[in-house]
């Protein structure tokens, strides 16, 4: 966690989406379908909602997945967030024959299983960026330049390690 798999998923989502004849960004999916029993009724709902610029109808997560399974064939851009269980892609992604080709499915989880359970066939892993990497990121959004400001060295580095959930060194 903390790595910034959302963040990532919504920069690749915002660049590509006007690609695509639908779309449908899904945020936190293991949250909202453990909230309540009908959680993955809300989801599959959103999902149909975004592509149909509608408000539709779900019963069921029998049904929700009849609906998306009969009427998502489009070229579809899809991000689902924060996946933690194989039945969450049942619902929401189903087959790969449910969307027309050149389609993208975008999930992100901690579970790697999840995505293995599920036949998923390009797995990309997320790796937290080194304190350099950090520190330079850093400096380009605060000071507008990759290169680091020596006054601010240290308060650099504090924030950096902060970020990643490090202790502060006062």
């Amino acid at each position: 966690g903390g790595v910034g798999k959302t963040t990532l998923a919504r920069a690749i989502f915002d660049t590509l989406s006007n690609q695509f004849e639908a779309k449908s960004f899904v945020e936190n999916v293991k949250d909202v379908s453990k909230a309540s029993p009908s959680g993955l009724q809300l989801l599959q709902k959103q999902i149909l909602s975004d592509v149909f610029y509608e408000d539709v109808t779900v019963k069921s997560v029998h049904e929700g997945t009849n609906l998306m399974k009969r009427r998502l064939h489009k070229k579809f851009l899809i991000v689902l967030d924060d996946v933690d269980h194989k039945d969450q892609l049942v619902a929401l992604a189903g087959d790969l024959n449910w969307f027309k080709p050149g389609s993208r499915i975008i999930i992100t989880t901690r579970d790697e299983q999840v995505l293995i359970a599920h036949r998923v066939k390009l797995i990309h892993t997320v790796n937290l960026l080194s304190n350099d990497e950090a520190i330079r990121l850093f400096n380009r959004h605060a000071f507008g330049k990759d290169v680091q400001i020596q006054e601010y060295k240290k308060q650099s580095l504090e924030v950096v390690r902060y970020a990643a959930g490090l202790p502060l060194a006062l």
